[in-house]
């Protein structure tokens, strides 16, 4: 199998709010080291600091961290960079373990970067990510915008329905959202008995609203509201609207993780740890001789690697039905 030639590798170790990055040459070249804002901005300077290189002689790497790395990978995706998920452990085996007896997240994201180095003659010609993650992506980024739409629309309307709610609390909480679609406005506010508003507010799930009962009643009396009964209905399904595309944005997330999980090198561990007596750590020692010491692949290795890319093509199926049923219930 040919690879793909590239010269510049790049590891990127995620946080929630912050993501360190190092390219390098070799790993003994480090190109640069940075840290950029979990932003459109912190994105937009990121791939401003690659732009001085050809876009096909990069390739980046980042761990499977949950759900914060997936906007990330997303975002390069769209803008067709190279990428790779890779497993936690296969980075904790690489040779750039060394670089890891301080762990911080300068020093992961040179190791991921190093791990990338190594893996470079196991890396796909073809592309990383094919046309169905990348399907998934610009459904995600249009659901995105169908929230960002809605939730426009639903300020405009309680600037006329109870304007002076936003000042003193979080609209989007799921209390008041419960609560404005009973109660759309000051006026159904006023009226409503000091008991049943408290039902919103006693719910056990969720984060509880800071304002108290006693202060929504004085704020929705006081309110320069008028009585707009047509823009209430439509607060209500601006709010339905809102919470049925929430749960699309969830469900595209979970779809989008576990495709990482299957296109990443997680799917070769499993693979192997299916086999009788090998666990965890053999296949990882196996994975590690197999690919960063250059050996040549045996019949039983040409046999395993058969075994998951039959495993590849099932899990691809399987996700290309779920993500035909999402964008039917969209």
């Amino acid at each position: 199998m040919h690879t793909k030639v590239f010269s510049i590798f790049v590891g990127i170790d995620v946080s929630k709010e912050k993501f360190n990055v190092c390219a390098i040459s070799k790993p003994d070249s480090i190109i640069f080291e940075k840290v950029f804002e979990m932003s459109k901005q912190g994105f937009a300077s990121f791939v401003d600091s690659l732009s001085s290189f050809p876009k096909d002689s990069i390739v980046l790497a980042m761990e499977s961290t949950g759900c914060y790395h997936l906007n990330l990978l997303s975002f390069l995706a769209l803008n067709d960079f190279s990428c790779i998920v890779l497993n936690p452990l296969i980075v904790k085996d690489s040779p750039s373990i060394s670089l890891r007896k301080t762990k911080t997240d300068k020093i992961d994201a040179r190791s991921i970067a190093c791990t990338l180095f190594y893996l470079q003659h196991q890396l796909p010609s073809s592309p990383f990510l094919n046309p169905e993650f990348r399907d998934i992506v610009r459904e995600r980024e249009n659901i995105i915008h169908d929230i960002s739409r809605i939730k426009n629309n639903i300020e405009k309307l309680l600037n006329l329905l109870f304007p002076e709610l936003e000042r003193f609390t979080n609209i989007y909480n799921d209390a008041i959202l419960d609560l404005l679609s009973s109660f759309p406005s000051a006026k159904a506010i006023q009226k409503a008995s000091i008991n049943t508003l408290n039902a919103f507010f006693s719910k056990p799930a969720g984060r509880k609203p800071k304002l108290s009962v006693a202060f929504l009643k004085e704020l929705a009396s006081n309110s320069i509201a008028q009585y707009w009964p047509v823009n209430e209905k439509l607060l209500i399904q601006s709010i339905r609207e809102l919470r049925f595309f929430q749960q699309q944005l969830k469900e595209c997330d979970e779809i989008l993780t576990q495709y990482c999980k299957c296109s990443s090198i997680d799917v070769d561990i499993e693979l192997l740890t299916s086999i009788k007596g090998i666990g965890q750590n053999s296949a990882m020692h196996f994975l590690a001789e197999a690919r960063f010491q250059g050996s040549v692949p045996t019949k039983s290795l040409l046999h395993t690697v058969d075994l998951i890319q039959a495993y590849i093509n099932q899990v691809k199926a399987k996700l290309k039905v779920i993500f035909r049923k999402e964008v039917m219930h969209i």
